[in-house]
């Protein structure tokens, strides 16, 4: 019976052993995990203020255009497609204003219901 026992205690310690190792290689993956996560936040935050910083540029560039600085090459050919892009826009809002049925206020260009008697932000008469 004693010898039973033995091997009983025995296993036991190797399966602790074995559970303990499970549990380091648990903490340490862990670890891995969330300095992952870490740094695939920062490259986020990074990429994020990489594209802030573009849309700055290209809007500073856009605004001297629209001011009537002239551009060659490939910012004059971007600044040509942001135009046409603009454009497409105006189309679409205008659009989509007929389809809902809208004025546009000739004082101020607020959009206002086509059965309103007056602009809602600045109390111009509508059509």
């Amino acid at each position: 019976m004693n010898e039973f026992i033995g091997m009983v205690k025995e296993g036991a310690k190797q399966v602790a052993g074995e559970v303990k190792k499970a549990g380091k290689v648990v903490v340490k993956k862990s670890g891995e995990l969330a300095d992952i996560a870490k740094l695939n936040y920062k490259i986020s935050e990074a990429e994020e203020l990489r594209k802030t910083t573009l849309e700055e540029i290209g809007k500073f560039v856009y605004e001297q255009h629209l001011d009537g600085v002239e551009f060659t090459d490939f910012i004059g050919d971007k600044c040509s497609e942001l135009d046409a892009v603009s454009d497409r826009i105006s189309e679409l809002k205008n659009e989509l204003s007929e389809l809902k049925k809208e004025v546009t206020c000739s004082e101020c260009g607020t959009k206002a219901s086509s059965d309103a008697s007056f602009c809602s932000k600045c109390g111009t008469k509508l059509n």
